[in-house]
């Protein structure tokens, strides 16, 4: 409440410039800094967040903002209020954007183990740090272990829940888990299958590799804008290339022969392979195949990274293993390859991989 701090900056020097339900800002005693002070839980905060997090990430919509304000800073106004009301009809506009936007993470998660120096214990608080930081609508995961995905949802916020099962005969082992946030996505149909000659038996395994590999999939509704889509999260084969190549001509059948053609189809995953032409993976999905690649087709990137590291220094221009792919007619308006530690502990031995997508018709 602002009885709790406001006097106390007051007195302090600081200087109230804007009141709003929610939401205060006020000015530093140097005149430098402005603070934005919102209700956890508010609506306003939420709202907030998504437009300084859409600025951050989108340099034109930056752009547009900065120019607005310098455009608005050479009038003369009444006070801070009015000068806040100015500005609303581009804040609107921006505003607008970025609620059309889906915000997707593929990340592998790397398995849970207790082995210094990169044990799960240490490397929770961090991926904890990175989702609350980043607040995907979805994340398509890989390498996840139960007790290890139980840890992801309690640390995310409570509007998650998520999908998926393990990947052996017995539901054990490593999951292809889907977080969402509820508040933007209702799943509507959800499915798994695995990535052998018999897809339909659950921990199969019939093309050699290392162990059972498998593809969750989940029709999803936009609460927001009413579209609907179908996401696949999936992990291939790390050692075995025959695997691979069949295991993406599996997943071209099945769109092709199982999901609705109308809705577009987001695939999240570790693809163990280079995504770039002569590839073969990447050929039979996106060269050849049905998919493009959002990092591709993003109209912004991020610095490209090698997404595996090891725990080694990162790879500038390195390969992306990890990919998110869609169908034609999704755009891609930001593309990253995040590279977020916290005192030089990384979340992960793989770096995940974003994408801000509007889907067909919004």
């Amino acid at each position: 409440a602002e009885e709790d701090y406001l006097d106390q900056l007051l007195a302090a020097g600081y200087e109230l410039r804007v009141r709003e339900p929610a939401h205060r800002l006020v000015r530093t005693p140097e005149r430098d800094v402005h603070v934005h002070v919102l209700e956890v839980g508010a609506a306003a905060a939420d709202d907030y967040l998504m437009f300084r997090d859409h600025l951050r990430r989108h340099r034109a919509e930056r752009e547009l903002y900065e120019t607005t304000k310098r455009e608005l800073v050479r009038h003369e106004w009444a006070d801070m209020n009015a000068y806040a009301d100015a500005k609303t009809d581009v804040i609107v506009e921006i505003k607008d954007r970025a609620r059309r936007s889906l915000h997707v993470m593929s990340f592998n998660l790397r398995f849970a183990s207790d082995a210094p120096p990169h044990s799960w214990p240490e490397r929770r608080p961090v991926v904890r740090r990175l989702l609350q930081r980043e607040r995907p609508h979805v994340i398509g995961t890989q390498e996840g272990l139960r007790q290890q995905l139980l840890d992801v949802r309690a640390d995310l916020p409570s509007r998650y829940a998520s999908i998926g099962r393990g990947r052996e005969s017995d539901g054990g082992g490593e999951a292809m888990q889907v977080f969402y946030d509820s508040d933007r996505l209702q799943p509507l149909e959800h499915g798994h299958y695995w990535l052998s000659d018999t897809p339909d038996v659950a921990g199969s395994r019939t093309w050699g590799g290392c162990c059972p590999r498998m593809v969750t999939w989940v029709r999803f509704e936009d609460r927001v804008l009413g579209s609907r889509f179908h996401l696949l999260n999936t992990h291939l084969e790390a050692f075995d290339a025959t695997a691979r190549q069949k295991a993406a001509a599996l997943i071209r059948h099945w769109l092709a022969e199982e999901l609705d053609p109308a809705l577009p189809v987001v695939v999240t995953g570790d693809f163990n392979e280079p995504a770039r032409v002569g590839a073969a993976v990447h050929d039979a999905l996106v060269t050849s195949g049905p998919f493009v690649d959002t990092w591709e087709t993003a109209a912004e990137r991020s610095e490209p990274f090698a997404t595996f590291h090891g725990y080694e220094p990162l790879t500038p221009g390195g390969d992306r293993i990890d990919w998110i792919l869609a169908t034609p007619g999704v755009v891609a308006s930001y593309a990253a390859v995040n590279t977020f530690e916290l005192g030089g502990q990384y979340p992960s031995d793989h770096l995940p991989v974003q994408a801000f997508l509007t889907l067909p018709g919004h």
